[in-house]
């Protein structure tokens, strides 16, 4: 905090304070504050080399003699309101000090009191801003610090690439390439009537596989498929016959609720199953018609829309296909937001899923807020999966929907009621009788290796199993897979997971705490707790708001409620209430509480 004493215009009283107090927990042997310190009073001669420092101090002899400055005692009240009141500026900083760490705060709440009449007001706001300029730089200059990273890895990865095509270019491979292409240039040179009958063939070949032997024997004989507008009369073609299929999926589904467009994320069989495939299900169950989009690939042989369910669709097609589905809702992410100008008069649904960081979402993080501020004010509706996230957004958006993640209920119980045996790669890992703490996800920086290293090293009876992809190299870095309890199984297809679940002793969400994993709903609490199993987590704020979640705040604590999780399998009570927990949060709760909000009308 910085305090200063306003100057009066045309006094010709320079702008820069000549006397200068700094006050904080300075003198009493912490490495931090003292440092503080030092670079404080180095910045500050910096800037002004004749300026008259005052410190308060808990030792005002050390602290006089260490920093050459003159040095009040922390206790001495009138010394303090004394040098206050000679000063031009007045820094209040370092240490807790608005804590009382010895019974008492006398220095902050004497100098505050002191100085509330409005003597530095003023000043003080000007030193405010520019303290708050100061950390907006601070924080630009981390942004671009983390671009030039990521640019010199770019630039790495460029020239890996440029040395493969050098390696290519000396290969046999690629000069018996050159020489076959030479041969075809001679025998059939751009241009030729040759050439137009081979590049026929060609498209005729592709269209044989996409629209059959009718299409392809009218492609051949067409005129226009011999011209230079070859590539763009497919094209065209191709989207008529998708637009064509499209119309025919809608009017089978004319009584359907809504048609619901999930914009391009990520493929529907992906290892991590996530909320988009869930919330596209649970609409469809609710008599929407969802279409639920691949990002597009022109080169793909799934290429058109794919019925999954009742109606429930793929759509692996161009967007613009797309601007036949009157007036559609359209879920959309800060990254994807851009698709939306494709779409005829949608109700847009912003769907904000997590802290805007460059290890979660795909581009820069500049653009990416701005993208977000955008779709929050644009938006007809916003959705927030976490607490922290709704805060947020509350201030621009106070219509925004609490939707937290959910579970597909009734798919877990089923599957673990239908199996009978363990997947044959977790068979042996349960043949010594060992305890089983399992967890199914992405293995991720924010997955805290260390401290489930410490926890199988204090529990070495206990086997601790994880599935789920290396989502960005960590797992290998940690070295956490060659401890002798730990065994890691890899991603497994989603229908399959719960076949794992079923033995596990214990399912647990070992976390960093972070802004990142403060802000997660985690998908797979609810699916723990749907196959009614004691669940441990470390203290994320998310996890708290459930009741049955046994949390662990420190390593010790979170090793203790492992033990308490086993001591808890065969309790009947506590399971039955994690499982009325999961019944409360299914993805079908999670869909007729966004459908409700799209009814009601109250999007802005």
């Amino acid at each position: 905090m910085v305090s200063g004493r306003s100057h009066e215009k045309g006094s010709g009283a320079s702008s820069m304070p000549k006397k200068v107090l700094i006050a904080g927990y300075h003198g009493f042997g912490n490495t931090g504050d003292e440092t503080i310190l030092t670079a404080m009073l180095q910045s500050l001669r910096a800037s002004e080399p004749t300026l008259e420092l005052v410190v308060v101090s808990g030792s005002p002899e050390m602290t006089a003699a260490r920093h050459s400055v003159r040095s009040v005692l922390w206790t001495d009240l009138p010394a303090i309101v004394a040098a206050a009141e000679e000063c031009d500026l007045v820094i209040l900083g370092g240490g807790g000090i608005f804590q009382n760490y010895r019974g008492r705060s006398i220095t902050a709440s004497s100098l505050l009191s002191s100085f509330a009449d409005g003597q530095i007001g003023q000043r003080a706001e000007r030193e405010n801003e520019i303290g708050e300029l100061q950390a907006q730089s601070a924080v630009q200059n981390r942004r671009i610090a983390t671009l030039q990273g990521q640019l010199a890895e770019r630039e790495n990865e460029i020239g890996e690439l440029r040395a493969q095509i050098e390696s290519v270019e000396r290969s046999f491979g690629w000069g018996l390439l050159q020489l076959l292409w030479r041969t075809g240039s001679w025998l059939a040179p751009r241009g030729t009537l040759r050439y137009r009958a081979f590049y026929a063939m060609i498209l005729t070949q592709w269209v044989l596989r996409t629209e059959g032997v009718g299409a392809a024997w009218r492609a051949a004989r067409s005129e226009a498929w011999r011209g230079p507008g070859a590539a763009m009369t497919i094209h065209s073609r191709q989207e008529e016959r998708l637009s064509r299929e499209l119309q025919a999926i809608i009017a089978q589904h004319e009584s359907a609720l809504e048609t619901v467009i999930f914009l391009p994320s990520v493929e529907w069989n992906i290892s991590l199953f996530q909320r988009p495939q869930q919330l596209s299900l649970a609409l469809a169950r609710q008599n929407c018609l969802v279409l639920f989009c691949e990002p597009w690939n022109p080169g793909a042989r799934s290429i058109g829309f794919h019925r999954l369910d009742d109606r429930l669709y793929t759509a692996h097609v161009p967007l613009r296909v797309l601007k036949g589905v009157r007036s559609p809702v359209a879920f959309t992410l800060v990254y994807n937001g851009a698709c939306l100008s494709e779409l005829d008069s949608a109700r847009v649904v912003y769907e904000h899923i997590d802290e805007l960081d460059v290890s979660l979402f795909p581009g820069d993080i500049d653009a990416l807020e701005r993208d977000h501020v955008k779709l929050l004010r644009e938006a007809t509706y916003v959705v927030a999966t976490a607490e922290k996230l709704l805060g947020q957004v509350s201030e621009l958006r106070p219509d925004a929907l609490l939707c937290p993640n959910g579970v597909d209920y009734h798919l877990i119980r089923r599957t673990i009621d239908e199996t009978t045996k363990p997947p044959d790669d977790l068979k042996p890992l349960l043949k010594d009788a060992s305890l089983v703490v399992g967890y199914y996800g992405a293995l991720a920086e924010w997955f805290d290796y260390d401290l489930l290293a410490r926890a199988a090293a204090e529990r070495p009876h206990y086997r601790f199993v994880l599935i789920g992809p290396d989502y960005d190299g960590s797992i290998g870095k940690s070295s956490i897979t060659k401890l002798e309890n730990i065994s890691w199984l890899g991603p497994k297809p989603y229908p399959d997971v719960a076949r794992y679940l079923k033995y596990f002793d214990v399912a647990t969400i070992p976390f960093k705490l972070n802004d990142i994993t403060h802000a997660v709903s985690p998908l797979k609490l609810f699916e723990y707790m749907a196959g009614r199993k004691p669940v441990v987590t470390t203290d994320m704020r998310e996890c708290r708001r459930y009741p049955g979640v046994l949390i662990g705040g420190n390593p010790r604590e979170f090793i203790k409620r492992l033990d308490e999780a086993l001591a808890r399998r065969d309790d009947h009570a506590y399971l039955a209430q994690v499982d009325q927990v999961a019944r409360d949060n299914s993805w079908d709760v999670r869909a007729q509480a966004i459908l409700q909000l799209i009814r009601s009308g109250e999007g802005s």
